[in-house]
């Protein structure tokens, strides 16, 4: 036993007897938990032969000492990993970050790692995927974070370095230098400043990737003005289904020249009376075919009836007014 002093509290010798000497190894670690005896609980820690004892008896020991002994020496990963968790000595954790035979140990040691050399030094030696991943996820330098999606090849360390990069400007550097569509698509995701976004939209040469920006912006007027500056069918639809101001989409009607953007828009319309007019003046059948539906009311249907001298566009018109 340590040759330390300990708090020893009083535990009833019929409880010392079980833990010493039951060969009943499950109810030796069942009454582990009932010892306060620092002393015989770092006894079990050190020398007992079962390790779910030797598991519960370091969850209750205080000795640091006795920890590191267990967390660098014991034979049962789960033991070891049960120290780990509470160890407190850096240098040890360092070394059983690098070094324990065991992922799961050295996943716990991670676990307890700040210095970004050494975080980076595991993403490069370790074996396992998950540590890897996980010495990633808790470096904070966006810099650094760069460096590992710039210069690893795994696409889960890559991800995960995307996903922890917290900097937008950074995440911006990345996706103006990058080539693969997949890749920006990624990046994008972890994109939600709303002047960055709105740049990739207008700026940015890779159509798909235009749209998935818009699909994340809600201004509507910086959407009406990538709409009017773009040329592009579908960055135009998908902006179109996001605006819903009657003022800006009276603009995109009278301008549009695109048949179903042109449809779209009066869709997006709320008043029935502004479309009522839209579709007296209309000339396009398409565009009247796909914007009757809006008008509910009778009197101005049988008005647009009226007025109609295209028969399909009369039947369609009928045939809403005997449906309602």
């Amino acid at each position: 036993m340590t040759q330390e002093m300990h708090s020893t509290e009083s535990t009833p010798d019929e409880l010392i007897d079980i833990v010493l000497n039951s060969k009943d190894f499950t109810l030796r670690a069942h009454t582990v938990k009932k010892i306060k005896d620092q002393n015989i609980l770092e006894h079990l820690c050190l020398t007992d032969c079962e390790f779910l004892v030797r598991r519960k008896a370091v969850k209750r020991i205080n000795s640091q000492d006795i920890i590191k002994q267990v967390a660098l020496n014991d034979i049962s990963p789960d033991v070891r990993e049960m120290a780990v968790e509470r160890l407190e000595d850096k240098d040890s954790i360092l070394k059983i970050a690098n070094r324990d035979r065991d992922s799961k140990v050295r996943n716990k040691a991670i676990q307890k790692i700040e210095d970004v050399v050494e975080l980076q030094n595991i993403i490069q030696k370790d074996t396992d995927i998950e540590n890897k991943i996980l010495a990633v996820s808790k470096i904070k330098d966006n810099k650094v974070l760069l460096d590992i999606y710039q210069t690893n090849n795994d696409k889960n360390i890559k991800r995960e370095a995307l996903k922890t990069i917290n900097c937008q400007e950074t995440l911006q550097e990345l996706i103006n230098v990058t080539d693969n569509v997949e890749i920006c698509s990624e990046i994008l995701k972890n994109i939600n400043d709303v002047n960055i976004l709105i740049d990739i939209a207008s700026t940015f040469s890779n159509k798909d990737i235009k749209i998935e920006a818009i699909q994340k912006i809600n201004d509507e007027n910086a959407l009406f003005k990538i709409f009017k500056d773009s040329t592009d069918y579908n960055v135009k639809h998908t902006i179109i289904v996001k605006i819903t101001d009657p003022e800006k989409l009276l603009v995109i009607i009278n301008q549009e020249t695109d048949y179903y953007i042109k449809a779209t828009a009066i869709n997006q319309l709320n008043n029935e009376e502004m479309v009522f007019k839209l579709i007296k003046e209309e000339k396009d059948s398409y565009v009247k075919k796909e914007v009757i539906h809006k008008i509910k009311n009778k009197n101005l249907l049988n008005e647009l009836v009226a007025n109609e001298n295209d028969y399909e566009i009369k039947n369609i018109i009928l045939k809403t007014i005997s449906e309602l």
